[in-house]
């Protein structure tokens, strides 16, 4: 490939990288006022947390907590409904965790440790497809209270860190060849 065809590859390659950069959020799992993956105290309702979350697949929801007290795992939506944490799909206990939405649909986590999916440290999310809208609300005649400010998902940062290293380390040894 000559000069004037890597460039035009190099451009690419950068549109490639933002895009994949712009695309992807990281959610922290939890509240400003709980930033953690803990039991419940009333600060948080992770339940009420993941309905104000618009998740799209290559989104991810990072947990941070004490491993020796708390993991996270995955379940299917009758072992979540039954808090049947020994079914599970697949667990994390490293004492922070980034899972990777690969698929639409719903999701279902919880803490293996006994009692804490019935004290409600679980939650269930609905991962939209990359570009699909969000469902819109039915119109209600009932008036609910405004969600507390506590229920804003807080962002966990650098998004896609990984992609991004990986991109502008293609681009600089590209660049290289220039």
């Amino acid at each position: 490939m000559g000069p004037r065809g890597l460039r035009t590859a190099l451009i690419g390659l950068n549109l490639l990288c933002v895009f994949l950069d712009a695309s992807a959020t990281v959610y922290n799992v939890g509240t400003s006022t709980m930033p953690n993956w803990m039991l419940p105290n009333g600060s948080v309702n992770y339940t009420e947390w993941a309905k104000g979350i618009t998740l799209r697949v290559g989104d991810s929801l990072y947990f941070k907590y004490n491993p020796n007290l708390h993991n996270v795992i995955s379940v299917n939506s009758t072992s979540f409904a039954a808090c049947d944490t020994k079914n599970f799909l697949q667990v994390w206990d490293e004492g922070e965790s980034t899972v990777l939405i690969q698929e639409p649909g719903m999701h279902y986590f919880t803490c293996e440790a006994p009692t804490h999916c019935q004290k409600s440290q679980a939650f269930s999310i609905l991962a939209l497809a990359a570009l699909e809208s969000p469902p819109q609300a039915a119109p209600s005649n009932s008036t609910a209270p405004a969600p507390k400010s506590s229920s804003v998902p807080a962002l966990h940062q650098p998004v896609l860190l990984n992609s991004l290293m990986l991109c502008l380390t293609v681009l600089l040894l590209a660049s290289i060849e220039l």
